[in-house]
């Protein structure tokens, strides 16, 4: 059983990873504005999947109307757990 168990571990250790990433998505020409909002998603072993981290569900939680800018972030141990986040910043 042992012997079984060892190789299966070490090929789910060698395609899995972490992941820390942050990038942009978009820019308008528009000045950065004061207000700043967040939305977060989950997943879990591509099966469970939870939250909205859309640009529309950053916007509401912050109080835009106008987004300036779009970045993302996405952190987790892939493939096993990742949290995406969208931030925006407008007026």
């Amino acid at each position: 059983m042992l012997k079984k168990a060892l190789p299966m571990a070490a090929v789910l250790m060698a395609l899995s990873g972490c992941v820390n990433v942050h990038g942009p998505v978009n820019a308008t020409s528009l000045a950065t504005g004061p207000k700043n909002g967040t939305a977060c998603s989950k997943s879990i072993l591509f099966v469970y999947a939870d939250g909205d981290a859309s640009i529309s569900a950053a916007k509401r939680n912050g109080g835009l109307t106008t987004v300036s800018s779009v970045d993302t972030h996405r952190k987790g141990l892939f493939p096993f757990y990742e949290t995406s986040c969208t931030h925006v910043n407008g007026r």
